[in-house]
């Protein structure tokens, strides 16, 4: 079985069953029309000769007629010994003498009838009265005596003693005959085997060579494998492009990887960058204050110990936000949803974040419906999720600016989630990257950030079978927003928007 694992095998197999059936067939086809062949000659021969035999015969009382007599006018008139019988037949097909002993009462009426057509086809099988079975090529002649009796001379050439000696004679002629037509074909098919060997394995084969310079390229090359048609079959060349649109995938997953090695290089050392800068910072106010505690003035002392304090929550909060966007990535942050009343929720979120768009001039306000809406969440990722839409617009808004948190009820039975500001917005750009971990807006801000939020804002939301999308204009401001579904939402009637 393993060397049918090949393409080669494979074919020279199918052309060795090939061959065999074909000669299997060719062996049949001609022992049987040779067969026919010769019984057609043969009874075309006959059938003149009994005529012959007939008309030389004069016939007082059919029943009185020399049969053996006939056999030897047959024989003389062929010219050899031939081996036959013949039979005196009544107008009805009856036996009513014979040569030799009849197994048969009667012969084929029908048979007769077919033998004496104006155009017979011949070869004609008739009875064979010394067999219970068999049936033979026959000749035969209308008779009629001086009495008006009309009768048939029967005759069947080759009696049943004979017929195994004349099949070894037609086997070992047909033997000698198809050996020779098996050794020409036998080349013929080789000759063309391997014609079709070559026509077929030829363009695989400069296929396959192709492939291992592509891959010696390191999969870069796609020059290697972009060959015209030709004289390919359809399926062959079916099969370069399928090769040459899978290699095109794979240099291009390559670059991929490679890009993003590259990029993953950069991020290592930018968040090498980002955790140093607030532990430098958090080791020279803790040296100072270890350094000169009695120097410094209990006012200053609180001031550094505050500085390494927000430093400290500053690389903790840095830490927490890579710990959670790779568990994000291993799909190791499990959602327990549950049914939730998001009205609540909204409303809650925007008061605990007011004060601190006030700190900064910023009017945080809710916009949503009479109805209280249920969905299924997770409460603390749908929340964190706000929170940092939130956040992420008072960064990039100035004082007098307005950050919007909105529920809207869609005709495809889902709310609408959005967070609205009319801030600096986003320059078109940098849209595409804007939810990749670690990338950072071009705006400059007061306090550097990982870039880690929007990233794990689309993966909280992804979590809950939605999409977290974006709309900005440079200048004019940004709106974030996602769909969930509804559960519930009661009173059914629907009211005017209220502002919370």
């Amino acid at each position: 079985m393993f060397m049918l694992k090949t393409l080669s095998s494979r074919l020279t197999l199918t052309l060795l069953l090939l061959f065999v059936s074909v000669m299997a067939v060719v062996v049949f086809s001609t022992y049987q029309s040779g067969l026919l062949w010769q019984d057609r000659v043969n009874q075309s021969l006959y059938r003149g000769l009994v005529n012959s035999v007939s008309r030389d015969m004069h016939i007082d009382d059919i029943r009185k007629i020399d049969l053996v007599g006939v056999k030897s006018n047959f024989r003389r008139l062929v010219g050899r010994d031939l081996a036959l019988d013949a039979y005196l037949l009544g107008g009805d097909g009856q036996i009513l003498a014979a040569t030799s002993s009849a197994e048969r009462g009667r012969v084929d009426s029908e048979a007769l009838g077919e033998f004496f057509a104006l155009e017979p086809d011949f070869p004609v099988y008739g009875t064979d009265p010394n067999s219970e079975s068999a049936f033979k090529i026959f000749s035969a002649a209308k008779i009629s005596d001086d009495l008006g009796q009309m009768g048939y001379l029967y005759v069947v050439v080759g009696e049943e003693r004979y017929d195994s000696i004349i099949d070894k004679l037609l086997h070992h002629n047909c033997i000698k005959l198809l050996s020779r037509m098996g050794i020409a074909s036998g080349v013929v098919v080789i000759l063309l085997g391997w014609i079709l060997y070559a026509a077929i394995t030829g363009p695989i084969k400069r296929m396959c060579l192709n492939i291992d310079a592509y891959e010696e390229s390191g999969f870069t090359d796609l020059a290697l494998l972009q060959t015209q048609r030709g004289s390919d079959s359809a399926d062959v060349w079916h099969l370069k492009q399928t090769v040459q649109r899978m290699a095109e995938k794979i240099s291009e997953q390559l670059r991929q990887l490679q890009s993003m090695d590259k990029l993953r290089k950069e991020q290592l050392v930018q968040l090498s960058h980002d955790l140093k800068t607030p532990i430098a910072a958090q080791r020279g106010y803790l040296e100072t204050l270890l350094l000169a505690s009695d120097k410094i003035n209990p006012a200053k002392a609180k001031h550094f110990q505050q500085q390494a304090l927000d430093n400290t929550q500053i690389l903790s909060q840095r830490v927490e936000g890579i710990l959670e966007l790779a568990r994000l990535d291993n799909q190791s942050h499990p959602c327990q949803l549950e049914v939730i009343n998001l009205s609540e929720l909204c409303a809650d979120t925007v008061q605990q974040l007011e004060s601190l768009g006030l700190k900064q001039g910023i009017s945080l306000s809710l916009n949503m419906p009479a109805d209280a809406i249920e969905i299924m969440a997770d409460i603390a990722q749908l929340q964190r999720v706000l929170i940092n839409l939130i956040e992420n617009s008072f960064s990039y808004t100035s004082s007098d600016a307005r950050v919007e948190l909105t529920m809207l009820l869609l005709d495809s039975g889902e709310v609408r989630i959005s967070v609205a500001d009319n801030g600096c917005g986003i320059a078109e750009d940098e849209l595409l990257l804007l939810f990749e971990p670690y990338h950072r807006s071009s705006v400059e801000l007061p306090q550097q950030h990982l870039g880690l939020g929007l990233a794990i804002c689309k993966k909280l939301v992804s979590l809950h079978d939605s999409n977290l999308q974006v709309q900005s204009t440079l200048g004019e401001g940004s709106n974030f927003y996602f769909d969930l579904q509804v559960c519930c939402a009661w009173p059914m009637a629907r009211v005017p928007f209220n502002s919370v």
